[in-house]
């Protein structure tokens, strides 16, 4: 008579590629975070091996997980978790905000392996999960060393992803509008003037120099205040304004020809006067191609922003 091998039971190999992932990180990384990778085990990757142990290839999906955990935290791509409790609550609330769960995601791909993979994973037919997770492990990665507006841009979108699955899609869909480049302005009646608060950048953000790091995508400069700066995204209404702690990108200001000349509290450009109410004595000012000039004052947090036609 033959003995039945007893097979590995599914906690055991949970615990087992755990070790291996915790002694990996160990050995091959001088900053490994070990307290991270334990709050990471109770939470996410608890939650993604509950999600896929009744597949046949529960094994592979959770151990390509795993490495991609232990190469996050390695590479210091991966810096915080969520709590087992803070997982509970998503499953129940699928349209909770990261703002009420208390947390600032760092990037694009912390956000995906941390949040959105340990909670959709098991909606992705298993023999797609291997080549998703690579997927977005190569597209995240390639976000983090693009100029740094276009992952600040994206994290803010991160939750309007409708599916892993379409991620692709999404980030074309998402940085499309930002690279068109504007139809030429005529610079001509009527002008329009509405005020961005620097405020809502930071609370005491003072607007210095300003440049374009896209057709749609203006950095900002603090003045007086190291590492602080400004992001505006000029394709939405009303405006989106993101703070970083680096600039944004390289200078792609347009070479616009165009008469300007100012005087207390206003503008004249191509000899049409334009009102900007309260601005004093202006201290900077961007011109773009696309019919937008910003505007920065000596003594306030506002921006100006006029639009022509």
């Amino acid at each position: 008579m033959q003995k039945n091998t007893p097979q590995t039971s599914s906690d055991t190999v949970f615990e087992q590629e755990i070790n291996r992932v915790k002694e990996l990180g160990q050995k091959q990384y001088a900053h490994w975070d070990n307290e991270l990778f334990i709050d990471i085990c109770k939470g996410a990757a608890q939650l993604c091996w509950n999600s896929i142990r009744k597949q046949s290839n529960r094994d592979k999906v959770f151990a390509a997980y795993m490495e991609l955990i232990r190469e996050g935290i390695g590479c210091a791509y991966i810096t915080q978790s969520l709590s087992s409790g803070h997982y509970k609550y998503l499953i129940k609330n699928q349209k909770t905000l990261n703002k009420f769960l208390g947390i600032t995601w760092k990037s694009f791909l912390e956000y995906c392996l941390i949040k959105e993979m340990p909670l959709t994973i098991s909606q992705v037919p298993a023999q797609q999960q291997l080549d998703l997770m690579v997927k977005v492990w190569n597209l995240g990665e390639n976000i983090r060393q693009e100029t740094p507006w276009k992952g600040l841009y994206i994290l803010s979108r991160a939750e309007e992803l409708p599916t892993l699955t379409k991620i692709e899609k999404f980030l074309v869909d998402t940085m499309a509008p930002l690279l068109r480049p504007p139809a030429p302005a005529r610079w001509q009646p009527p002008f329009r003037v509405s005020i961005i608060d620097g405020s809502n950048i930071h609370d005491d953000f003072l607007p210095g120099d300003m440049h374009q790091v896209a057709p749609s995508v203006i950095c900002v400069h603090d003045r007086r205040l190291a590492g602080v700066y400004g992001g505006i995204f000029i394709n939405n209404e009303p405006n989106t304004l993101l703070l970083h702690n680096q600039c944004l990108g390289h200078s792609q200001n347009d070479d616009c020809n165009i008469a300007l000349e100012f005087e207390h509290s206003s503008v004249k450009i191509q000899s049409h006067r334009v009102d900007l109410t309260r601005l004093g004595e202006h201290h900077s000012h961007l011109l773009c191609s696309g019919g937008q000039l910003l505007v920065s004052a000596v003594d306030s947090q506002r921006i100006w922003q006029v639009v022509t036609g």
